[in-house]
Order: C-alpha cells, then sequence, then structure tokens
C-alpha cells in the first residue's frame, strides 16, 4: 500500500473522526502540491507572466504583434462559436471532489429519512420504527428499533468482549477513518490502477454517512458507556449517538458495491476468484463492525442494524448509477430478534443472505460497463470505475 500515499485525498483518509464524513478531507483542496509556495509562487508567476508576455510583444512577432482575440483553447464541444452543451461528457474536467459532491447529491436527492414513530403491529406490541424512503423505485426499509431491555442486556456482551482490545488495537485504531487499506488488500484498490472505483467507494462512503447520522439523530440510543461505567471504551465516543452502527452500515455498503463492480461480465470468466474475494469482502466487514464493539463503542444490535441498512443503501447507489434495481425486492424490514435471546452476537451470514443479491451465475445488464441507463454524474462514474474491472485496458 505504498503506493497509495501518493494519491491526494486518501492521504487524509486517518483523520475521519468518526468515520462519517468527508468535510475533513483536507486532500481534496485541489493543487496542493503547488500550495506550499503560497505568495512566493504567485510573485514568481506574475513577474513571468509580464516577462515572457512583454517580450513575445516586443519581438516574436515584430512590428505586428498577434491581437487579444479570446477563443476556446481547447475542445468544448462541436461549436466553436456557443457554449458548451451540458451533459455527463463534461465530468472529466470537474476535479474529483466536485463530482463526489455532486453524486451523493444525485443520489440523496431521492431519499428521505423520516421521524421516528411507534406502531402497534410489530410482533404483537408497540415498537418504534423509523422508515428511509427512496422515491427512484418506491421502496421503503423499516427499521424497527430494539428495546431497552435489548440494550441492557448487551451492555454485557459488550464489556465481555473488551478481553480482545490488546489483540485487536491496530485494528481498531488504523480503522477509525474508512478502511481503504483492509479493502485493498483483497481487491488491490491502487489510486494509481483504479482511481474511479475509489471515487465511488467515496461516493458511498458519503451517502451511507448522511442517512445514517439522520436515523441515530430521530432514534436516539446512547452509547454502551453510558448504559455502564464497566465499559470504558477504549477510545473516545463519537459525538453522536450508537444505533445503527456508522461503521457497520459504511462497510456492508462498500462492500455490496465493490462486489458489484469487480463481478466478472459472462459465464466464461473464472468466477471462483470472484467468489472468495467476495466472501473475504464481507468476512472484512464483519471483522470492522465487530471492532466497534470491542472498543466498546457498539452494541451487537448497533451492527445487524448496519449491515442491513448498508446493503439497503448500496442498492440505491446501484439503482441510481444504473436506473436497475437489482434486488430481489423492492422494500424490506429489518428487526432485532429478541424472541429467545437479547443477547445474541451480530451474525452477518443471517443478513446477507437477504440484503445482498448477487448470483454468480446471473449478471445483470447494469453489470456490464457499456450497459448504464442512467445520464448522470453517478450512471457515468459507475461506468468508468466498471471499465477498470471488465476492460483488458483503458485507453489514455
Amino acid at each position: 500500500m505504498a503506493n497509495n500515499t501518493g494519491f491526494t485525498g486518501f492521504t487524509g483518509f486517518t483523520g475521519f473522526t468518526g468515520f462519517t464524513g468527508f468535510t475533513g478531507f483536507t486532500g481534496f483542496g485541489g493543487g496542493a502540491a503547488d500550495s506550499g509556495a503560497g505568495p512566493l509562487l504567485a510573485d514568481g508567476l506574475t513577474r513571468s507572466r509580464e516577462a515572457h508576455l512583454r517580450l513575445a510583444q516586443q519581438s516574436d512577432f515584430g512590428s505586428n504583434p498577434l491581437p487579444f482575440l479570446p477563443g476556446l483553447i481547447r475542445n468544448w464541444g462541436n461549436n466553436p462559436l456557443s457554449l458548451p452543451t451540458p451533459g455527463p461528457n463534461w465530468l472529466s474536467r470537474i476535479g474529483q471532489h466536485i463530482r463526489i459532491q455532486l453524486c451523493v447529491t444525485e443520489a440523496m436527492a431521492q431519499i428521505r429519512v423520516p421521524k421516528m414513530r411507534i406502531v402497534d403491529a410489530h410482533n404483537g406490541c408497540k415498537s418504534a420504527v423509523i422508515s428511509p424512503t427512496y422515491s427512484g423505485m418506491n421502496s421503503t426499509f423499516n427499521l424497527y428499533r430494539p428495546s431497552r431491555a435489548v440494550f441492557d442486556a448487551q451492555a454485557r456482551r459488550v464489556e465481555s468482549w473488551a478481553a480482545l482490545r490488546s489483540e485487536r488495537i491496530p485494528e481498531i485504531l488504523t480503522q477509525v477513518g474508512p478502511p481503504h487499506a483492509y479493502w485493498s488488500s483483497i481487491l488491490h484498490l491502487n489510486p494509481e490502477i483504479v482511481p474511479y472505483s475509489i471515487e465511488l467507494v467515496m461516493v458511498m462512503l458519503e451517502l451511507a454517512a448522511i442517512v445514517v447520522q439522520k436515523i441515530k439523530y430521530e432514534t436516539v440510543v446512547p452509547r454502551p458507556s453510558d448504559f455502564s461505567a464497566r465499559i470504558q471504551p477504549m477510545i473516545e465516543n463519537p459525538g453522536f449517538f450508537a444505533w445503527p452502527s456508522g461503521h457497520a452500515t459504511q462497510a456492508f455498503a462498500v462492500t455490496e458495491v465493490l462486489c458489484h463492480l469487480s463481478l466478472p461480465v459472462d459465464n466464461s470468466a473464472n468466477k471462483t476468484a470472484w467468489a472468495e474475494a467476495r466472501a473475504q469482502l464481507w468476512r472484512q466487514a464483519d471483522r470492522i463492525a465487530t471492532n466497534r464493539v470491542v472498543a466498546g463503542l457498539h452494541f451487537p444490535a448497533d451492527s445487524e442494524a448496519g449491515c442491513e441498512l448498508g446493503h439497503w443503501l448500496a442498492q440505491i447507489m446501484l439503482h441510481s448509477a444504473t436506473g436497475i434495481w437489482v434486488r430481489s425486492a423492492t422494500s424490506g424490514d429489518y428487526s432485532f430478534d429478541d424472541s429467545n435471546d437479547k443477547d445474541h452476537d451480530f451474525d452477518y451470514t443471517r443478513h446477507i443472505r437477504n440484503q445482498s443479491s448477487f448470483d454468480p451465475q446471473q449478471v445483470p445488464a447494469p453489470m456490464l460497463p457499456d450497459k448504464s441507463t442512467n445520464d448522470t454524474a453517478l450512471g457515468w462514474l459507475w461506468g468508468m470505475a466498471r471499465r477498470e474491472w471488465c476492460r483488458a485496458g483503458l485507453m489514455p
């Protein structure tokens, strides 16, 4: 991963307190290599312009210097006398951080997170439910907040997991920010090789962060250390609520996107390697989520809800990019199963069976690099990222 340090922006990942947003991405400012010169560079450029512009006017063109007639130097369309026609084809001339903002804005325009409500019809008793909706497919995902008794019971589980902290310190500390290195260790996400794939991951991270923070705010579940002084988390609690886990939401959302992104395009390809990578990505997401429980910051129930929500959000982003819904159902429900045991651990395999949508024998049309039906910024980015995985090489 040594080469990744040269990717402007990913060097800022480790400073992402709470794994929640891109506003602290100091590397995204642009021109980082030149900004260090500051006033000295500005003065140098000013003097250089005055010198070579004056000399060119006086000597290179004799007594008839070229007149000042502005015109577009680079090709901006078929008609040189008019302004460019807007469209996704200009995204290649926009900075990466702006493309990410455009893509997140497109997806968020169709997502709504309403206030939590109390219902009577869940498991025969009153329950608190929050139902984010996606208008792009008229999809609703009902998240039932566990009862107070569940979190009381799970506080004991969190306390018992503290025994693993010494073993997992390196992972916990290096996963405070987006764990790009952990995903890259499985799929080789070197930014010099798959820059658009990384950009798509950034979009997924930011989209998930926005939605999960709204849900946290509306449901108000305190952190484990608020339930017991025995928890004593090994790192400081973030300044927001616990349920669902943001790390779990983002980790499973990114896993779902990466699995679709790397899916072979036809049955003649070797899907055994892809299936192994998919399994490893899911296990990695589970490990990332569990590490937050080990650290004393989350309950296993937080990870469960984050896993379910993350998969749903990944499908939303894929639909926004491709125009095709690849889940088996448009809407869904999640509730913590406390019928037998309020203190059970998070088992990701119970959740990905229903929420992830992969069948190695079937490749949906939008998984092909040239089949995106959405003429949008997100559709353009999906196509560019997908080509990095299923083209023998990209044109320079």
